[in-house]
């Protein structure tokens, strides 16, 4: 959240840490039964060699809590590499650590080496398959798109914990971004039930009615939120930007506009409410405003996607296109999935001809929309013109699963495997 980035994702996969819905273990570290069973195996009275034993088993225990934790001070840190080498130190000293496992898979997930992340969190699942586990594998198969078995996972650690109201609100992210509306609801329902002070389960709850095109309930969930949460002094802004986005979809601009501008007054690095005003400014053709007050916002909030994405699309209408292109490919860096950047990035970078910027942009936009066919074939011409002939393959046979009697997709293909 600190990152000044509220997407749909950001309390589930925000914090390589935000699984942890009680207490690290921190200094009372209880080693591995595994391990340090043998502890507890006959009294101290018998020979020196068994003593030995025991005492190796204390030091191995101790070092192996020891690497953990430091492995875990690394990873909050966001020292990766660093904290990989404690993790693979504990792992040494004792090769089943549940724990040890699960961290090493929450630092491949962080650096979105997902199928190493699935691997050793998938280890840590046969000696302890707890809560915890069961929520990382439900947050590195949402990150992989793969919504499914995301949700499997997060209905199994819901069985294990039905009272959880965080578990309710990642199973309503999962759905709610894989596109299950009216399920979104229902988990973010519970969340809410459960633990009214939940912010971000009443926004999502909100969104996800707008969504539905269930405005007047998405403002009466959000009106009451922001109500309860000015009666105990708590920050609203990210419920604002919530009421700017529903107003906004019932196209009720200078509404929208107060409830970002109030967003904004309360938190000035809220990138949502920024990117809110500005589009809302855009709309009603006031585009030097629009440009001002977002290009002043990327300052303040410099890796917010949709910020830059609106002042992309600013930047165009005005006529700035170097500085739009900037926008648009910072844009689509920090969130492939922004699909409205692609189309106007393309368009300005087709105009300077054939380059490895419009090749990069294209490749982006085949792997975020791969059933957009005239993107598939764009994609598949450039990599056909620059002499990529497997990146040409891949576009036109996917071309072809959408058309399959295209003549261009069919003709290039056959030329790309020539």
């Amino acid at each position: 959240a600190e990152d000044g980035i509220r997407d749909d994702i950001s309390c589930l996969v925000g914090s390589e840490m935000c699984i942890r819905d009680r207490a690290t273990p921190g200094a009372g570290y209880s080693p591995s039964p595994a391990v340090c069973a043998k502890l507890d195996a006959g009294p101290m009275s018998r020979t020196r060699t068994a003593l030995s034993s025991l005492l190796a088993l204390v030091l191995a225990c101790a070092s192996e809590g020891s690497y953990v934790e430091q492995g875990e001070l690394l990873m909050e840190q966001r020292k990766y590499d660093a904290a990989i080498e404690q993790f693979m130190l504990a792992l040494e000293e004792n090769p089943t650590s549940a724990r040890a496992q699960l961290n090493l898979g929450l630092v491949y997930l962080a650096q979105k080496r997902y199928d190493e992340a699935i691997k050793s969190i998938e280890l840590a699942r046969k000696t302890n398959e707890s809560e915890d586990v069961l929520v990382a594998l439900a947050m590195v198969h949402f990150q992989k798109e793969d919504y499914s078995t995301a949700v499997s996972f997060m209905e199994k650690a819901l069985e294990r914990a039905p009272d959880n109201p965080m578990h309710h609100f990642r199973l309503g992210l999962i759905r709610k971004t894989a596109g299950d509306l009216e399920r979104a609801v229902e988990s973010f329902q519970m969340a809410m039930t459960q633990n009214p002070d939940l912010v971000e389960a009443r926004i999502n709850l909100g969104l996800a009615l707008k969504e539905l095109r269930r405005y007047e309930e998405a403002l009466e969930v959000l009106k009451d939120a922001v109500k309860d949460l000015r009666d105990i002094n708590a920050d609203v802004s990210g419920l604002q930007a919530a009421l700017g986005e529903v107003y906004e979809a019932m196209s009720m601009l200078d509404y929208a506009a107060h409830s970002y501008k109030l967003a904004t007054k309360n938190n000035k690095k809220n990138g949502d409410a920024v990117a809110g005003l500005g589009r809302v400014l855009h709309a009603q053709r006031r585009l030097e405003e629009s440009v001002e007050l977002l290009a002043d916002g990327a300052k303040r909030i410099p890796n917010h996607p949709k910020l830059l994405l609106q002042l992309g699309l600013s930047y165009r209408d005005f006529r700035l296109e170097k500085q739009s292109i900037e926008a648009l490919t910072k844009a689509i860096e920090l969130d492939g999935s922004l699909t409205e950047a692609y189309a106007p990035l393309i368009e300005l970078l087709d105009k300077q001809g054939p380059s490895e910027p419009l090749f990069k942009v294209l490749k982006k936009a085949a792997d975020a929309m791969p059933n957009d066919l005239d993107i598939q074939l764009r994609s598949g011409k450039a990599g056909y013109k620059t002499k990529k002939y497997d990146i040409a393959i891949a576009a036109y046979r996917r071309a072809l699963e959408i058309e399959p009697a295209n003549v261009d997709a069919n003709f290039y293909l056959g030329m790309s495997q020539v």
